[in-house]
This record gives structure tokens, sequence and C-alpha cells, in this order.
């Protein structure tokens, strides 16, 4: 019999297209497999659902796909542990967004000993990495000085923060 699959967005996703909009299998047997390919086509900015159908004859079946970005600190801290009070000192963190949508304005807030930095990029495509970092100079001599990065962005939920230190 011949199978009818279709994409479909929720509400929440705009400007996506999907190529082809439908495919169509024949001579599919009970229990065959066939691998099938959509290009999605537009920016995924968006949180939203993809709702795959399939029908043939009287059955009908339905997968549902999120498609949403997700931010997680790979790594942060200073580049070197140690610093010369008076002289600058970067603070990197590396961001990785493992979903499936743009990350849009990914922004983090470094701090050492009250003072901050912020720094932002435009976005952070699927599966890929990004570098965030600042130049601080700390002022006074320490054993060990707290430093933190709080991480949000424009389209995924919620802050997160981590800590390291530096010996000044």
């Amino acid at each position: 019999s011949q199978v009818q699959i279709t994409c479909l967005p929720s509400s929440q996703i705009q400007g996506i297209v999907f190529e082809p909009p439908r495919i169509l299998l024949s001579q599919i047997k009970v229990g065959q497999i066939e691998n099938i390919r959509f290009r999605l086509l537009g920016k995924r900015a968006d949180s939203g659902m993809l709702t795959m159908l399939a029908n043939a004859e009287n059955l009908k079946a339905s997968e549902v796909i999120r498609i949403a970005p997700q931010i997680k600190i790979e790594s942060f801290g200073p580049v070197s542990p140690v610093v010369i009070q008076g002289t600058e000192s970067r603070v990197e963190c590396l961001v990785k967004n493992s979903g499936n949508a743009f990350l849009i304005k990914p922004q983090a807030a470094f701090e050492v000993n009250g003072k901050e930095a912020k720094v932002s990029l435009p976005c952070i495509p699927p599966g890929d990495s990004a570098v965030l970092s600042a130049t601080l100079n700390p002022a006074t001599e320490t054993l060990q000085s707290k430093i933190s990065v709080e991480l949000t962005s424009q389209n995924c939920g919620g802050t997160l923060n981590h800590e390291s230190s530096v010996t000044v």
C-alpha cells in the first residue's frame, strides 16, 4: 500500500519550510523500514514541536520531535590560574548549543571581586560551540579570588551559573 508522510510545525515555530512538503512511498510491506529525508529550511530560533504524520489507507502513525536550543557550559575559568596584581587577566567560558535550534544572543556576565564584564554573541548554531571571554584586572592581592559567570540567552529559559578561582 501507499504511505504519505508529512511534517507539520507547531504554531510556535515561525518561518519554517519543509522540502519536500510531503513524501509518498509505495510498495511498503508490513515491518519494512524505509529511510526518508526532509530538509528543514529557515532559521530555527523558536522552540516548538514538529509532528511527523504517516497515513496508509486506514492506518495512521505520528511522532513528535521537539525543536529547541539547549545551552551548556563546557568549561569556564581564567586562562592563567595565577595573575599579577594590577595586570590584565582573561576569563573564558566555552558555551555549547547542544540543541537543534539556534541559540539567540547568548550573554555571559563575568564577575571578579565585585567588578563585572558582560559579553554577548549574535547566535550559536545548533551543535556548535563558542568562547565568550572578558579581560579583568584584579586590584587586590589574595590567595584565592572567586570568579563567576552567569550565562543567559534570549530564547533559552533560565540562567546557568558557574564559579572558579584565580590566585592574585
